[in-house]
């Protein structure tokens, strides 16, 4: 009796083993594939501010289904960017990277925003919420490198941004 239930159960594990071999095929999404967009960001609370950037993504070519619910999506950027200080007006150049996970996102920014006549530069931590990485509200923090420069910006924010995917 014994002798039957392992010969069964042998028998069924190499069956099984036999049909993953088979039936091995890789992962079709590629982790940076050729997806690119373009970002809209505005911060208008008490200062104005706004951004353009060029993003290179990782969000895949094919239709994701059910798992883009939980999909982490990366996203490096170049842009510009305008901000109304005052009675200022600053033009910046922004290097950012951000990851989306679900409904959470965060991204990390490096700025260099100059009047002419002044400069700074900043880093901005951003956490927030997203919509698939179409749509995010965050909430952020601006660290001013310069302490002695004529452009300080606010200490926390938040802001609306809009990724427009073009493939």
């Amino acid at each position: 009796m014994k002798f039957k239930i392992l010969f069964l159960l042998a028998l069924f594990s190499s069956c099984l083993s036999i049909a993953q071999e088979r039936e091995k095929k890789g992962f079709d999404l590629d982790p940076w594939e050729d997806i690119n967009a373009i970002r809209v960001s505005s911060n208008f609370i008490k200062d104005y501010e706004a951004e353009v950037s060029y993003l290179v993504t990782s969000y895949p070519k094919q239709e994701p289904g059910y798992g883009a619910m939980v999909m982490r999506v990366q996203y490096a950027g170049l842009g510009l960017e305008y901000l109304r200080l005052g009675n200022k007006n600053v033009l910046g150049f922004k290097a950012s990277y951000e990851e989306s996970f679900a409904i959470f996102a965060a991204q990390i920014a490096a700025d260099y925003l100059t009047t002419f006549e002044d400069s700074q530069f900043r880093i901005s931590p951003k956490i927030g919420l997203s919509i698939f990485g179409f749509v995010t509200l965050y909430y952020g923090w601006n660290f001013d490198l310069l302490k002695s420069s004529s452009i300080q910006t606010r200490n926390q924010f938040l802001t609306l941004q809009l990724n427009i995917f073009q493939n």
